[in-house]
């Protein structure tokens, strides 16, 4: 009990921090957990701290099993994200599962969890100029993960002006012990007593956030032998009506490609890739030049939601934009300056009317891209570049499109066949797209891919992946050829 109550306190710190008390950082195991984060002042209890309410359509915590039907000996992987948290600087959660069943394991490693192990791969609240500090209290022998994370230097982090707002706060494997069904949920305790379903949210003013989405995953089912492959099984939210999606039900319908000259300028490649061994005789032929690349790193991200800033440049380079033309010397909004990595992108698509800002005069660059928004600016996309027809539409395919600002967006590109919603007729168009389907979608609208026969470009896209031939297609400068039947094949890769 008393660990837990240790745990609390280092969120508590962001209280004391916004009375811009200098506090040092800490990394801790566990083992020192109670020396470390006790001295600030032993807070137990999180009642008397502030609280905000956020866009319960918007903010979330979710996770995600890559698998939900799995044989004795098998590892499950839950990948824990938040979503759309305005100025987020600190959670702590609390995991539940069954200890005869599933055993946690660290993900790099294959280690089992200890009662100091901290998920790995985390992408949010690790900002090292920030002071993070990370506390664990896990009781892995009753079947118990809680874990938290916060900014120390929380003051400094607000002065940046830079948010976290989306991102991976962890993955965690589990493997399959026994036979059966099973859960791992977000769980309330009574050591975390104003806790949303096993989860806490705080902003950098030090409030707790409430009124967020929890999104729990499937039970997961274990056999004594390998079961038959099952699709990927994504989280339902526990708040409202939840979709089960295929991917993120924005995947489009398959295409038919249509050998065209792409007007898009050739971009570099983020890394060396092959062609293929043989030559595609026959057919059409045409060329599609790129219009995205991958991280630093050598990754792509494939699972990454998109940031604003992002798919504003995959739309400027769609549309010719180039990165040293164009007055870039001043911008339209009030967070984007000029020295943004983006900013030349974002003044591209703004002066074009694909994108724009929020009433208040901000971009939000770094904010993940909504559904909805991405959608409406594959519509002016397509309405500039294509001339469709803005039509009025009468008949709503999606329940919740019809009250919706882009409701007519949504409605007209799923008639042209272009994106699907999800199983139980909703489209979610306030949840966000990742940097995967968002491809994909792009691929569909302009009749391009998926590309055939390329080999693996990003080390975090293989072959096994569901859109490894849509990224292929938009990475790469290819001459292609279309087989007998109607597929993209790549032919010679441009600039080898």
């Amino acid at each position: 009990m008393e660990k837990y109550k240790i745990l609390q306190s280092i969120l508590l710190i962001t209280i004391m921090l916004t009375t811009f008390m200098a506090l040092p950082s800490y990394a801790t195991n566990g083992d020192s957990l109670d020396a470390n984060i006790m001295g600030y002042g032993g807070y137990s209890d999180t009642r008397d701290m502030g609280v905000y309410t956020s866009d319960v359509d918007r903010t979330r915590i979710a996770m995600e099993l890559d698998k939900t039907r799995v044989a004795v000996g098998d590892i499950v992987t839950a990948t824990i994200t938040v979503n759309g948290v305005e100025n987020f600087s600190a959670y702590q959660v609390n995991i539940k599962y069954d200890p005869k069943m599933l055993q946690a394991i660290d993900i790099a490693t294959g280690s089992p969890y200890k009662a100091g192990t901290f998920p790995d791969n985390g992408t949010i609240l690790i900002n090292g100029r920030y002071d993070p500090v990370q506390a664990v209290a896990n009781d892995v022998k009753n079947g118990i993960l809680n874990f938290g994370s916060v900014y120390v230097s929380v003051e400094k982090y607000r002065n940046a002006g830079e948010p976290e707002e989306s991102g991976l706060i962890g993955k965690i494997g589990f493997k399959a012990l026994s036979a059966g069904q099973v859960d791992i949920k977000f769980e309330d305790t009574n050591t975390m007593p104003v806790a949303v379903e096993g989860t806490m949210l705080f902003d950098w003013h030090g409030r707790k956030i409430r009124n967020y989405s929890v999104i729990q995953p499937e039970q997961i089912t274990i056999t004594g032998s390998n079961p038959t492959p099952l699709p990927t099984q994504q989280p339902t939210p526990t708040k409202g009506t939840g979709p089960t999606p295929d991917h993120s039900g924005l995947e489009p319908v398959p295409p038919k490609p249509t050998p065209t000259h792409s007007k898009i300028p050739p971009s570099p490649t983020p890394t060396e890739i092959e062609e293929p061994d043989e030559e595609i005789p026959g057919g059409p032929t045409g060329i599609h030049n790129a219009y995205l690349k991958g991280y630093p790193d050598g990754t792509f991200k494939p699972e990454k939601y998109i940031t604003r800033a992002e798919a504003a440049v995959i739309f400027a380079n769609l549309l010719g934009g180039d990165e040293n033309d164009g007055d870039t010397t001043t911008t339209n909004y009030t967070d984007l300056n000029t020295d943004h990595w983006a900013a030349w992108a974002i003044q591209f698509v703004s002066d074009r009317q694909l994108f724009h800002g929020y009433p208040d005069g901000s971009f939000k660059p770094n904010r993940n891209i909504t559904r909805a928004e991405f959608a409406t600016v594959v519509f002016m996309m397509l309405k500039s570049e294509k001339g469709i027809k803005d039509n009025k539409v009468e008949n709503y395919k999606f329940g919740d499109s019809k009250e919706h600002w882009a409701g007519q967006y949504i409605e007209q590109l799923s008639a042209l066949g272009y994106i699907n919603g999800y199983p139980d007729g909703t489209f979610m168009p306030d949840y966000n797209i990742k940097r995967a389907e968002s491809v994909a979608l792009i691929n569909r609208a302009l009749d391009r891919g998926p590309l055939y026969d390329a080999k693996p470009i990003f080390p975090d896209v293989p072959k096994t992946y569901w859109a490894y031939k849509d990224i292929a297609e938009g990475a790469i400068d290819h001459v292609f050829t279309i087989d007998s039947d109607g597929n993209e094949r790549l032919k010679e890769i441009l600039g080898e």
